[in-house]
């Protein structure tokens, strides 16, 4: 059904993006195909409900029903984003770590590298984890 589908496509792209999985991505691009048809074939039918004679009462539950099917569709068109940010960082070989709550760093292994990060000890880390090729930006003050 559509929350589960979309509830998939979630999982699917958060977890392509951390664990830099290509089949994770491809999935989540799936479930959003998925996400569309579910959303367009759930309007068709409350659009036909609609034109019907429904109560006040009716009317209001089909309309809150559009707005729930919308909202969930919107949250699988986030999923495709997330999936399309995976498949890019998977590319163009980005390695994205975390190092506590406030703090990223984003290396760019064998090409001109770069970073973000807030701590000291964040740029250490991700000379160990990916070398010397990695070099960060110096802490953002008062950080």
């Amino acid at each position: 059904d559509l929350a589960q589908e979309t509830s998939s496509a979630l999982e699917n792209a958060i977890g392509a993006a951390r664990t830099r999985d290509k089949k994770l991505v491809k999935k989540a691009l799936e479930n959003e195909k998925n996400i569309n048809a579910y959303e367009k074939a759930i309007v068709k039918y409350l659009v036909e409900i609609s034109q019907q004679s429904v109560s006040a009462k009716d009317q209001q539950t089909i309309d809150e029903l559009f707005s729930t099917a919308n909202d969930i569709e919107r949250i699988g068109d986030h999923a495709e984003n997330i999936a399309d940010f995976a498949k890019s960082i998977i590319e163009r070989e980005i390695f994205l770590y975390l190092h506590g709550p406030r703090s990223v760093l984003a290396c760019l292994p064998r090409r001109r590298s770069w970073g973000f990060c807030t701590t000291r000890s964040c740029a250490a880390a991700c000379h160990r984890r990916v070398g010397p090729s990695c070099s960060a930006i110096p802490p953002i003050d008062g950080a």
